[in-house]
């Protein structure tokens, strides 16, 4: 039994108490009721509601309607009336059945025999304890329904979180189910890619047959997880990369079922690979560069130097105009400068920054290459040296003009003249042997700057005349 009373409301009350102890002493918990509304407000956590069908009259079936009523959609309380001996028995079923506007009450004909009573008291209780067993059911099942809504909406905002498509296919069927973020990676929604087919259809042409092959490996093989990387179609064009992995759900024979996978969009990671793999090479070749560069000053300042003093300011200051014009370059990311930057930099050492003016510049906008820019700040270094020991900076007064002008074709491609010319220093006369600077200058122009240039020995000033194509090729 189920432990609940049953509610027993007699014609009078000397007959419920009877009632309730009969009913005591078979066993079956009992509640006497004092009235009908004593009896309504026992039903919520009641086994069975016995009743006397004199007390049920115009005022308190609506009650006791309502009260029945009111049951949750599990709950349908057993109603045993006990129906007056000679009463009308079509006008007692008329008044009791509309009691109940989920079933009907069992009737009862007193005098009533103690074994029909208890038979029928007992049939109530049961199928109340059944009643309790489907709401005990339907709590189970609701909450089992709310952790897994709860469990769907983790697993949806986990997806949408690492921005990975889940997905599931079954082999056999060949059904594929995705994730929602699979829009996130090639812009198309989970249900257009119902089968299997249709996402290896999206794969690019020369990676498709290896993934097919490399799945039905996986398939074959005794393991349980797979992985590769691809690139699938997006619907606004080009392709995504994207790396696939699973796991593989096997039977007790081990014959895969299903897998269980997630794609992953790593374009930006591709990218960045790729990204790095160019700026070492470029490394790489600069490094080379650089140190060709500098084993060239170093061999050739060395052959041209006296002692080593000679050669170490030589060498030193030539190694430093590398390293300012690899500071310009490094704040432009190795981009692009340009030549008035450079010009400036490399001349900065000999134009001190009280206002003399002892090195003016001047010309138009003029973007350099790395390459361009580390041969053009050599050039300007040994001008500015060559004019520190024997040209117009030796003497207060001396100046140097550094100026440059530009003629380009319709075409796009022109020519650029440099003119440095000094002014106010001590007399010049050509030189009897060509030192190393003047060799550099001379060589960097002409191999490296693909150019020309003249140098006049004239008695007011030295003048280097430089003509280049334009722009440079890097």
């Amino acid at each position: 039994m189920s432990g609940l009373d049953v509610i027993v409301l007699g014609g009078r009350p000397r007959d419920g108490m009877l009632l309730c102890r009969v009913l005591g002493e078979a066993g079956i918990d009992t509640r006497s009721a004092e009235s009908v509304s004593d009896a309504c407000a026992a039903v919520a956590d009641a086994g069975a509601l016995l009743i006397a069908e004199e007390r049920l009259d115009e005022g308190s079936i609506p009650r006791l309607r309502s009260a029945l009523g009111q049951q949750p959609p599990w709950s349908d309380l057993p109603l045993l009336v006990m129906l007056r001996a000679g009463a009308e028995t079509a006008g007692q079923l008329q008044r009791t059945e509309a009691l109940l506007p989920m079933g009907k009450p069992v009737l009862l004909e007193r005098p009533l025999r103690i074994p029909t009573l208890l038979s029928a008291v007992r049939s109530a209780l049961a199928a109340r304890d059944r009643q309790y067993e489907i709401r005990m059911f339907l709590a189970e099942r609701e909450e089992r329904e709310r952790e897994l809504a709860a469990g769907q909406e983790r697993y949806r905002l986990a997806a949408l979180a690492t921005r990975e498509a889940i997905w599931e296919w079954d082999i056999a069927s060949g059904r594929l189910i995705h994730g929602p973020a699979i829009g996130h990676i090639c812009g198309t929604e989970p249900d257009g890619f119902a089968r299997m087919e249709q996402w290896q259809a999206c794969i690019h042409p020369d990676d498709r047959d290896r993934v097919r092959a490399s799945r039905a490996d996986a398939i074959a093989e005794a393991g349980d997880q797979w992985q590769d990387e691809y690139r699938v179609a997006r619907t606004t064009g080009g392709y995504a990369d994207v790396l696939d992995r699973a796991y593989l759900v096997r039977g007790d024979e081990g014959r895969a079922l299903r897998m269980i996978g997630a794609v992953a969009d790593v374009t930006e990671r591709k990218r960045a690979e790729a990204q790095q793999a160019l700026l070492l090479a470029e490394l790489n070749h600069r490094v080379r560069n650089i140190l060709a560069v500098i084993t060239s000053l170093a061999t050739q300042s060395i052959r041209r130097s006296s002692d080593l003093a000679e050669f170490n300011e030589a060498f030193v200051g030539r190694l430093q105009a590398l390293s300012r014009v690899h500071g310009l370059l490094t704040k432009a990311n190795w981009t692009t400068t340009t030549l008035d930057a450079v010009a400036r930099e490399a001349l900065a050492p000999h134009d001190p920054a009280d206002g003399s003016g002892h090195v003016r510049i001047g010309g138009p906008a003029a973007a350099l290459s790395p390459r361009t820019a580390q041969a053009f700040s050599l050039l300007f270094h040994e001008l500015g040296t060559n004019a520190v020991k024997y040209g117009a900076l030796s003497q207060d007064e001396g100046r140097i003009d550094l100026a440059w002008q530009i003629a380009t074709s319709d075409d796009g491609t022109g020519e650029i003249t440099i003119v440095w010319s000094e002014h106010g220093g001590p007399p010049v006369t050509q030189p009897g042997r060509r030192g190393f600077g003047s060799l550099l200058i001379e060589q960097t122009v002409r191999f490296e700057l693909k150019g020309r240039c003249t140098v006049r020995y004239d008695p007011d000033g030295l003048r280097c005349r430089i003509e280049l194509p334009w722009p440079q090729a890097d």
